[in-house]
């Protein structure tokens, strides 16, 4: 493995997630508090390792940033290559957006013994529900007025699956500070996945899926699934072997959807 490059002056941190070292840095003293904010939740500090990914914020005389992610697998990135270039002459927050989104999704991409599922997840009890979906469909908001009811807030990102099919945490603070008390993050297995996005005026109408169709809905929404075709279907298995309950309906307002959700699963553990 190609030595990191030098680094640049200013300060660093070097953190573990999910088995991925990732470093991010500065040469601007003033953004750095706001820089670390974006270390993923559960993130363990790891300094003196060399990371694998180092994603590096350099102030331009104009006030603006630029980003880099200047050590990627390990290696030195050239200046000039176009895959160490994240943004170039932005404004601050932007800059920071940028970091936050690929040092999320590094993570995503590469963590070793973990799959990413676009989505959210709550426990209820020694189980998950995994609420697969894309961003902007509402996962936030339906996983908000699921901890109302008093289910455990997992996620509203990902649905972290481990090599067993069982999802871990993966929680940044939602919006409304809620989910912030919690059970012990242990692997749940998964008892239910519920594939639903907002449209205004939807009745609430859940079709029950086979495991087939769950599973393929799952892979639908893994990150990265291409490229680790094997970790991902082994992961996805042990989510389906787990037998939950697959349900699909577009949903109206979340307060609404997540009390049927709790009454259409109350029924199927019942029957």
């Amino acid at each position: 493995m190609t030595d990191p490059a030098p680094p640049p002056d200013g300060p660093e941190v070097v953190f573990e997630s999910f088995g991925v070292n990732i470093a991010l840095k500065t040469d601007d003293e003033s953004i750095w508090p706001a820089l670390q904010t974006r270390i993923p939740p559960h993130a363990a500090p790891c300094p003196g390792e060399a990371p694998h990914f180092r994603f590096f914020v350099r102030r331009l005389d104009d006030g603006l940033y630029d980003v880099r992610n200047d050590i990627r697998e390990g290696a030195p990135m050239e200046d000039m290559h176009p895959l160490s270039w994240v943004a170039s002459n932005v404004e601050r927050e932007f800059a920071l957006a940028m970091v936050d989104s690929y040092v999320h999704n590094t993570v995503a991409l590469h963590a070793p013994m973990h799959v990413f599922v676009q989505g959210a997840a709550v426990a209820q009890g020694d189980s998950a529900i995994v609420i697969a979906g894309k961003p902007l469909t509402g996962r936030t908001t339906l996983v908000e007025a699921l901890v109302v009811r008093g289910l455990t807030y997992l996620s509203d990102e990902y649905a972290v699956v481990d090599e067993q099919g069982r999802v871990e945490p993966y929680r940044r603070p939602l919006p409304s500070g809620a989910g912030t008390d919690h059970e012990p993050d242990v692997p749940r297995p998964v008892a239910a996945i519920v594939v639903t996005g907002y449209r205004p005026g939807a009745h609430w109408q859940p079709a029950r899926r086979s495991s087939g169709e769950g599973l393929l809905t799952l892979m639908a929404h893994v990150i990265g699934g291409q490229e680790r075709p094997a970790q991902t279907m082994r992961a996805l298995k042990g989510v389906i072997e787990s037998g939950p309950v697959i349900l699909e309906t577009p949903r109206d307002e979340a307060d609404t959807a997540a009390a049927a959700l709790l009454a259409e699963l109350e029924g199927a553990r019942s029957s």
